[in-house]
This record gives C-alpha cells, sequence and structure tokens, in this order.
C-alpha cells in the first residue's frame, strides 16, 4: 500500500512539473499579461497570433504581413535598404535595364533635404515637355506628400502602366512657386552612353549611369574615339547617381594600368575585398567631371582616376554615398536590397556621407551661359 501511494504521489507530480513546464514554455499570461519568453517566440508572432485569435474583422493576412516586413526594412533608417514588391522588383529591374515606364527623371534623396530633387529630366519625355527641370523639386506624386520620403517610395509611386496619368507637384527651383501637373506615363529608353570629340583631339564620354551593359558601350565608344587619334579624353558622371559595381569595374579597366585598386570593401565583419583592373588601359590624360549629384558607382570611378594619379577631377564635391547593396531575391517574387558593405578608394578613403573634393572646383552661377565645366576640362587637356 505504500509503495502504491509513493507511485502514485510520484507521477502526480510529475503531472504537476510538467504543466508548469508547459506553461512556462509558451506565451502564458503572468500577472495580466502575456509573458513572451526571451529567446522563444518573436513579439510579430505572438501579435500575429492575438490577431488571429481574437480580432473580429476581416482582413488580407498577405497584405499585413507585406506591410510589417517593408516596416521592418524601413525602420533601419538606411535610404539604401529597401523592401521590393513584385511591381518594385520590376521597376527597378528596369531602371537598371535602362528602361522603364515614368514620366523621364532622374530623383535623389537627402537625408538633410526635405523633398527629392529632380537631378535630371530626359529629353523627349513627359517631364521636359510639362517644363520640369533639372534641380526641380518633387512635393508630391499623386496626392501623397513626399517629405521625408526616400527616391525608392517616390519611384514606386510615379511609375505605372505606359499612357495612364500622374499627378505631380513640382517646386520650380528658378522661382521657388509649386505647379500641379499632369502627365501621361510613358516607355522611357535612357541613352546611358554618348560621345563626341572636341578641337579635333579632345574625345567626350558622357556615363548617364551604370547600368547593363554600359561598360561594354563605353569601351565600344573609347574604340571609334582612339580611331580618330585623341590626345585627350573627358569622361561626364554629372548627375550619375551610380547603379552596377560590375560596370563601373569595366570602365575603370579601360582607364587604369592593369593591376591598380579600383576600389576596396569592407562588411560588417571587417572583412576586406580588392577589386584590381585586369587590363592596360587607355595611356592618355584624363579630366573627370562631376558634381554633388555624381555619387556610388561614379565616386568609384573618380576615386579611380584621381588615387591611381590618372587624371584630374573638375565639377563640384560628390554627393558621398560609399556604401555597396545587394539585391537578394526572395521565393515569392519579391527581394531586398540591403547594405552589405562600405567601399573605400585605392588610398583607403572613406568617402561616405563625406563625397569627393575636385581638383578643380567649378560653381555655375545664373549667370553662366556656357558650360563652364566642360570649358575648364578641355582647357586642362589642351
Amino acid at each position: 500500500m505504500r509503495n502504491f501511494l509513493k507511485k502514485y504521489y510520484t507521477i502526480a507530480v510529475t503531472v504537476i512539473i510538467t504543466a508548469v513546464l508547459s506553461f512556462m514554455s509558451s506565451s502564458a499570461y503572468y500577472n495580466g499579461k502575456l509573458f513572451i519568453k526571451p529567446g522563444g517566440n518573436s513579439k510579430y508572432n505572438v501579435v500575429k497570433n492575438i490577431i488571429d485569435k481574437y480580432y473580429y474583422g476581416q482582413y488580407d493576412k498577405n497584405a499585413a504581413a507585406e506591410a510589417a516586413v517593408k516596416s521592418y526594412v524601413d525602420s533601419l533608417g538606411d535610404p539604401y535598404t529597401t523592401y521590393f514588391n513584385k511591381d518594385d522588383l520590376k521597376n527597378f529591374n528596369s531602371i537598371i535595364n535602362s528602361s522603364y515606364c515614368g514620366i523621364g527623371v532622374r530623383i535623389q534623396s537627402k537625408e538633410e533635404e526635405e523633398y527629392i530633387k529632380i537631378v535630371k529630366v530626359f529629353d523627349n519625355s513627359p517631364a521636359q515637355a510639362a517644363g520640369i527641370k533639372d534641380n526641380d523639386l518633387l512635393i508630391s506624386v499623386n496626392g501623397t506628400d513626399l517629405a521625408g520620403k526616400n527616391a525608392n517610395d517616390a519611384s514606386d509611386l510615379i511609375q505605372g502602366e505606359e499612357g495612364t496619368d500622374v499627378t505631380v507637384v513640382v517646386r520650380h527651383s528658378d522661382t521657388g512657386t509649386d505647379e500641379e501637373l499632369t502627365l501621361k506615363r510613358a516607355n522611357i529608353e535612357v541613352d546611358v552612353i554618348s560621345s563626341e570629340i572636341f578641337d579635333n583631339s579632345i574625345g567626350y564620354i558622357r556615363i548617364q549611369q551604370f547600368s547593363k551593359d554600359s561598360g561594354k558601350e563605353f569601351a565600344g565608344q573609347l574604340d571609334e574615339l582612339n580611331k580618330s587619334d585623341i590626345k585627350g579624353l573627358i569622361i561626364d558622371v554629372r548627375d550619375n547617381g551610380g547603379g552596377i559595381n560590375d560596370e563601373v569595374e569595366i570602365i575603370a579597366d579601360c582607364l587604369l594600368p592593369k593591376g591598380k585598386v579600383i576600389y576596396y570593401t569592407s562588411d560588417k565583419f571587417e572583412n576586406k575585398k580588392y577589386v584590381y583592373s585586369k587590363i592596360d588601359g587607355v595611356d592618355i590624360p584624363l579630366v573627370v567631371l562631376a558634381n554633388a549629384q555624381s555619387a556610388s558607382a561614379s565616386e568609384i570611378l573618380i576615386g579611380s582616376i584621381i588615387d591611381n594619379g590618372r587624371g584630374k577631377f573638375v565639377g563640384q564635391k560628390t554627393y558621398g554615398k560609399g556604401v555597396v547593396q545587394q539585391l537578394i531575391s526572395l521565393s515569392d517574387g519579391t527581394a531586398v536590397k540591403v547594405t552589405i558593405e562600405k567601399y573605400f578608394t585605392p588610398n583607403g578613403t572613406d568617402i561616405n556621407k563625406k563625397g569627393i573634393q575636385p581638383d578643380y572646383e567649378v560653381l555655375f552661377t545664373e549667370n553662366d551661359t556656357t558650360d563652364i565645366q566642360l570649358e575648364k576640362a578641355i582647357e586642362l587637356l589642351k
């Protein structure tokens, strides 16, 4: 009998201990609050379970999850780390491929500026036809105020189906007045590389952005210029906000001696990766033109030219984007563009939020009627 009671007591204690452990291992009420075990279920999952269990109304779970993911990414406070839904990703890839459907502007956001700047209005675009000009500010799109928004948010609102209307409020830089405009979206084809010859001996190549195949196109146009026996080369990356690093590496190969450092990166664990030029590029004097909207891959190119003693920089201090992003695709057709590294010029200069100072600072004034920066570059190469 005593052994039976002992056995029964052991079973009862075991059941009680199991119940207590089960209570402690799950999200349970404690002093009227739902307890979230450290290291256990995330707050997101706990709140989601509450909504699933108790919320009276109907809601779209997929839309809620999308909003939660976007908010999580946005909370990082990094303007370059972005969540792309399917439409966002499609638009992003279109821009990288130099073709998209919008109004024909390149925009840029800066932390210290309330609104988004229009840094480039493309020729023969709806924006140009409506009288929008470089350096105007984008105040709103379809009634959405853009104060504090980043360029990705604005691009999402501007882009859409060809022929559809989009209403924007633009603050003109020359008058300071706001104007509401309704434009029809159109397919925009960006001619990213163009070239010409000045004074019969000075080559000029304009790089609008570092998009797919721009490196190959640059090399082809440089070969054509060399057939004219040019004595110097101007590379214009004004208003070029960057693009694909692989493309700028191809362009740097065309300009640097083999084996020179183009740039190097350092990740969160301080792992360094050096990128070297792979071939011997042209051996002619170089001048690079850039301004305050020249960023990212443009700054990689400028840094590689200056630090390797290959040329001079004319214009304004650059934007100062010294970080690298990677696009990570997700299985549902969405993606995250995430900042993974900081990059440095060959001499180890960190240009992030600092920019690159020109060798010759040339600033435009309202009285200038010619391209005084280009004129200075030609003067240096004569």
